[in-house]
């Protein structure tokens, strides 16, 4: 595991600086600020970039990524996208349904009594649940499949370009009224974590025990 981190050191170095910011702000705000901000100050760019980055955070990606591991040959590398989406999946259901934290919407609606404060963006329907807001599902896939992609990347200086696309998955949940900034953050700790335990195990013997081509 040391010399995972040490091999890793750039972007997990930049990614502990994205959640040590996240997390600043996070204490200097009330719950909610967020997005009453980001529901009064929308444009059509910002509208369109969130909606395509939400997308990022979907199954289909790592349908996508896992194929294109296995149509070349690298069996080990798609098997270990599948699993990890299956896993982020999981955990992070487990997650929700144990905290069972209200969505923005009704929070905003029935805690606040201030429905009109937040508004959605136009062609995207606010989700209307009590129990599904911590953490977020597609911040915790982004971050456990661009975190994967990260530590599979050879050179040092390139890792931290995945943590983009990971971060506009996260910040879009936000930005489209589905999420807390916290359910963002513990989404992104928990992918984290789960690329990371995934990862170890891909550079460990587990993968040569069943002969699995590991490129």
């Amino acid at each position: 595991m040391n010399r995972i981190i040490k091999e890793q050191q750039n972007y997990l170095l930049a990614l502990t600086i994205l959640l040590g910011i996240a997390v600043l702000l996070l204490f200097n705000l009330n719950k909610g600020d967020e997005l009453k901000f980001l529901s009064q100050n929308r444009s059509q760019i910002g509208n369109t970039i969130f909606t395509f980055s939400n997308y990022f955070g979907e199954a289909y990606i790592y349908v996508i990524v896992s194929l294109i591991f296995l149509f070349g040959k690298q069996w080990a590398k798609g098997i270990l996208v599948m699993l990890t989406g299956f896993t982020a999946m999981l955990l992070s259901q487990l997650l929700k349904n144990y905290f069972g934290h209200e969505r923005p919407f009704i929070y905003f609606k029935e805690t606040l009594k201030q429905p009109d404060l937040l508004t959605p963006v136009p062609g995207i329907e606010l989700v209307n649940s009590y129990t599904s807001s911590f953490p977020s599902g597609h911040t915790t896939a982004a971050f456990a499949l661009f975190g994967l992609l990260a530590f599979f990347t050879p050179k040092s200086t390139q890792k931290t370009i995945w943590l983009i696309p990971a971060t506009m998955a996260g910040a879009s949940r936000i930005y489209l009224g589905q999420h807390f900034l916290e359910d963002v953050i513990a989404g992104a700790v928990l992918g984290s974590f789960i690329a990371i335990v995934l990862f170890a195990i891909h550079q460990s013997k587990f993968t040569t025990l069943f002969k699995i081509n590991s490129k």
